[in-house]
This record gives structure tokens, sequence and C-alpha cells, in this order.
């Protein structure tokens, strides 16, 4: 395995970009206990491309730097957060530094997942947000 993690506790608040399960309000809303449904902003990043790990996907560097992945931003503004996402996100991803764009605006610098693990373990896929819907009685 590679060691993508680096520290970033020191740079809170900072702009997290989400692209799989954590692109999904109910869940970004549970890992990080929030009282509400977070406020979310469509985004992208270039230079990366999604490959699956069973149904999640992993963000993996890819051959094009003009490569681009969609998802959403969301700017956390507590350590605790930073940890938990980190603890959800697991061993077998590592945090990145990177730039994220929003739709008419200037690219700004931003934090992301990307796998950490064996790269083996990966395949072709497309992320089904429906594989994890909110649960009734849940936060949503």
């Amino acid at each position: 395995m590679q060691s993508h993690d680096q520290s970033s506790e020191a740079l809170i608040p900072h702009l997290m970009f989400f692209y799989g399960t954590l692109s999904l309000p109910h869940i970004l809303e549970s890992i990080l206990h929030l009282p509400s449904t977070p406020i979310i902003k469509p985004a992208r990043i270039r230079g990366y491309c999604i490959k699956m790990w069973g149904p999640y996907p992993a963000l993996v560097k890819a051959t094009a730097d003009d490569t681009l992945t969609y998802g959403i931003a969301y700017e956390i503004t507590e350590e605790i957060d930073l940890r938990r996402l980190k603890q959800y996100e697991g061993e077998n991803y590592g945090l990145v530094p990177c730039s994220v764009e929003f739709v008419g605006e200037c690219a700004t610098a931003g934090w992301t997942f990307v796998w950490d693990g064996y790269p083996e373990e990966l395949e072709e896929g497309v992320f089904e947000p429906g594989n994890f819907p909110a649960h009734e009685g849940s936060p949503s």
C-alpha cells in the first residue's frame, strides 16, 4: 500500500471534495453528527478518476491531467470533523490536497480522499448512490 495521507489538521477550516458515499447528504450528516442537512455545493476536480472497491468508489490518479471527477464540496470547520471523516474512510483511503472547481468560479484549494489500498482490489464500475439510501427514521 501507498501512504497518501498528508497532515491537514492544522488547516481547519478547509474545503473537502467528496465523490462517493460522503457526497450523499444523509451520510455526511450522520458521520459528522450534524444537527441538520449539510449545505453542499456541486464541484469537480481534475486529474483523477473513479474505480470501484465493491460498492464503494475509490479515487485514483488518472492518466490524463484533464480527466474530470464530479462530486460535491463541503467546508469542515472542526478538527473533530476531520477525525470522523478519516475514521469513516479507514486505512484504504488517504487525504490529499486537490484543486476544487466550481462552475463559473476560480478553483479553490481543498482536500479529498484517494485510494491508498492495493490497486488490484479495484475494478471498473460506476458508483450507485441508490445502494446507500436514507433509512426511515434516520437523519436525511
